[in-house]
């Protein structure tokens, strides 16, 4: 079995990292990964998040891969990718951060109701009056006319500037306006 790829010489890069997990010099998930970095590089997102969901299956309890998975989802401004992530991971482990992102993504497509529910959450779940949550809760309340729920929120702190996000995550802007994520 030794000999099986002894005279195997990879002619891609894919080619050499099936080598690797062949003769356990990688793992699977890593594997995965290095193909996410490199089709992300290259721009090739649909690839990247094919990765994503691969190490998804592999490890279905493992937040930080639906994390990098939604963030490369909303950097690239592909909502439709990122909405079924973010539901599955909340599911998993709600998180104020993925019902927020969930929140705007509703918001954005103009589904208050489904909107400040995932909004309401992410407040419940930070444990804080989060400014940019509070504020995009006034904003649906008021255009849905619910005006004691305005009063609900209580006074809200001031909404900090947005933070220089000129540089983005890896030296670029932000394409989705308002999904900013807070943690890493």
């Amino acid at each position: 079995s030794g000999q099986t790829f002894a005279y195997f010489r990879p002619r891609s890069s894919l080619e050499a990292l099936a080598l690797h997990v062949f003769y356990q010099h990688t793992n699977i998930v890593e594997a995965h990964g290095q193909l996410a970095a490199e089709n992300q590089q290259t721009g090739d997102i649909d690839a990247a998040l094919r990765e994503y969901r691969a190490m998804i299956e592999i490890f279905p309890y493992d937040i930080k891969i639906y994390r990098s998975a939604a963030w490369l989802a909303l950097n690239n401004n592909r909502l439709d990718d990122a909405l079924p992530v973010l539901l599955r991971v909340i599911r998993i482990r709600p998180t104020a951060e993925a019902s927020r992102w969930i929140g705007q993504i509703y918001l954005q497509r103009n589904e208050l109701p489904q909107a400040a529910r995932y909004l309401e959450q992410s407040r419940l779940l930070d444990m804080k009056n989060n400014a940019h949550v509070l504020s995009l809760l006034k904003e649906i309340y008021t255009r849905t006319g619910e005006q004691e729920k305005i009063r609900g929120l209580g006074d809200m702190p001031p909404v900090p500037s947005a933070p220089d996000m000129s540089k983005g995550s890896k030296g670029r802007q932000p394409v989705v306006p308002g999904l900013f994520p807070s943690e890493k």
